[in-house]
């Protein structure tokens, strides 16, 4: 796999997918997110890639880091 910056949403999309991918197949930390957090990825995934979008890509949603932290206290 080549590198490459990450320039735009799909390029965030991309890693975002893979890392949960990555994550949920583990067999050490895989439980966390299927047992203990319950993580329904349709819901999660779009928030998770917003909030690195917003942080890595500077993009402005209405409540950013906000809605992130409502979804997750």
């Amino acid at each position: 796999m080549s590198k490459k910056d990450v320039a735009k949403r799909a390029d965030i999309e991309q890693i975002v997918t893979r890392f949960y991918e990555d994550a949920l197949a583990d067999p050490i930390i895989g439980f966390i997110f299927t047992d203990i957090a319950q993580i329904d990825l349709q819901k999660h995934l779009p928030v998770i890639v917003d909030f690195w979008d917003d942080v890595v890509l500077r993009q402005k949603r209405a409540g950013g880091l906000q809605r992130l932290e409502q979804r997750y206290t």
